[in-house]
């Protein structure tokens, strides 16, 4: 949720959604909670700010986050208007793979509510720097391609 930073007691304690934000603003992240066995792990990821997304028509790419050589990476493309049964494929450039269980061509699901609905696919990172043109085509004939950069080493190398 975007939402206000709350200038109270009880900090952490939220009725969401707060609906000013005023002059300050804060996100405040939901997860289901799950008990861990020793040594699992469990991955939880968010982006905030500093992205952008490209488009063409109802077909629009959004910006990855840095990416070094090596990496994997998530890329999504969202579709407006969405209809059962439509899908959605990546061309990947030279030099990438997909991760593991992750399918080229997927199906885009149904737009809900007048939002855009995300079609996601993990990709492995070329082991070369540079700039990367990724295309997404849809079953119903749109395609948008979107210029991605691979950074000789991560933000925080």
């Amino acid at each position: 949720s975007l939402t206000q930073w709350p200038d109270r007691p009880g900090l952490w304690e939220y009725k969401v959604p707060l609906k000013d934000i005023g002059n300050d603003s804060c996100i405040v992240l939901y997860w289901n909670p799950a008990e861990l066995a020793p040594g699992v792990s469990r991955e939880v990821g968010f982006s905030y700010g500093l992205g952008d997304v490209t488009s063409k028509g109802k077909l629009g790419i959004l910006n990855p986050p840095p990416i070094a050589v090596g990496e994997t990476f998530t890329l999504v493309a969202l579709v407006a208007d969405a209809k059962p049964g439509q899908s959605a494929t990546l061309e990947l450039p030279a030099g990438f793979d997909l991760a593991p269980d992750i399918l080229r061509t997927q199906e885009v699901p149904p737009s809900k509510g007048g939002q855009p609905s995300p079609v996601t696919w993990r990709v492995a990172a070329s082991s070369e720097p540079g700039d990367y043109l990724f295309t997404v085509n849809t079953s119903d004939g749109m395609s948008h391609s979107r210029r991605v950069t691979v950074r000789s080493r991560g933000i925080f190398q």
